[in-house]
């Protein structure tokens, strides 16, 4: 990942796709890994657990309430509004995201649950993982289709050690070359045009 992350264009180069790149190559080469390795993957760089990671909209949500109770009807205004006494555009905008807090709180604890909802459904049912002896070949191909988008190139030696790297990681016996992946290219523009 960090090879075809070297290679990437200036105008994606601000956004990460690290957490992509490890998805698709680990539908890729999966036979039938276990629940635990792919809870593992998904919550992989949040600090967090998979458990924790599925019950933090309830956590956010939560906070959300704190922080309306906390800003309304107390005894002592906790309301930080009224501290912000400048007239100036960066103190309005300043007071429109603090009212808008409780809201976004909520909003992002919509979308988490939203995707941890979605991603067993997406890696682990049978329609999410078509196999070809066991593997996702079109995840194998949307993965060189994106480094290429990304990079200007197809970067198949850099696919290959990512595939090769998340077999490893997941314990599959799988293995596949640079001179594959061109091939499985070919093959699907081959077929395309036949049925054209």
């Amino acid at each position: 990942m960090e090879a075809i992350e070297r290679l990437r264009r200036d105008p994606c180069k601000d956004k990460s796709f690290s957490n992509l790149f490890r998805a698709l190559a680990s539908v890729a080469v999966a036979k039938k890994a276990p629940r635990e390795t792919w809870e593992g993957l998904w919550a992989g760089g949040t600090n967090k657990t998979w458990k924790a990671l599925k019950g933090f909209p309830k956590r956010l949500r939560e906070m959300s309430d704190e922080v309306k109770q906390v800003s309304t009807d107390t005894l002592f205004d906790f309301d930080v509004m009224p501290w912000i006494t400048k007239e100036t555009a960066g103190a309005q905008v300043l007071k429109q995201r603090l009212r808008q807090l409780p809201g976004l709180l909520q909003l992002y604890a919509d979308f988490l649950e939203m995707m941890t909802k979605r991603l067993p459904i997406v890696f682990l049912e049978r329609e999410g993982i078509p196999s070809r002896k066991g593997r996702n070949s079109r995840s194998v191909l949307l993965l060189s289709k994106l480094v290429e988008a990304l990079t200007g190139r197809f970067c198949d030696e850099e696919v290959a050690n990512l595939l090769n790297a998340a077999a490893r990681a997941l314990g599959e016996s799988f293995e596949i070359e640079a001179l594959d992946l061109a091939q499985a290219r070919y093959r699907c523009r081959a077929g395309k045009r036949s049925t054209a």
